[in-house]
């Protein structure tokens, strides 16, 4: 691995890791790619779970819209 391109490494990194939830610093040059990779991904929590708010924005929406509409009712 120490041998490979940059270039490399980054395509290796884009097909190992979706998000910045599921990565593992591997070594200082892969946590540098993977840091600039997922500059906008940011952990949130959403019922009992994290989601990552760029990566599950579809998610995350879906769940504000349910809360906008249903919440008002048991008030």
């Amino acid at each position: 691995m120490e041998t490979l391109p940059t270039e490399v490494k980054g395509i290796i990194c884009d097909y190992a890791f979706k998000c910045k939830r599921g990565f593992i610093p591997i070594n200082k040059e892969f946590t540098e790619i993977l840091s600039n990779k997922f500059q906008n991904c940011t952990e949130i929590h959403v019922l009992n779970r994290y989601l990552c708010r760029e990566c599950d924005n579809k998610v995350i929406r879906d769940v504000n819209m349910v809360f906008q509409c249903y919440l008002p009712l048991y008030r």
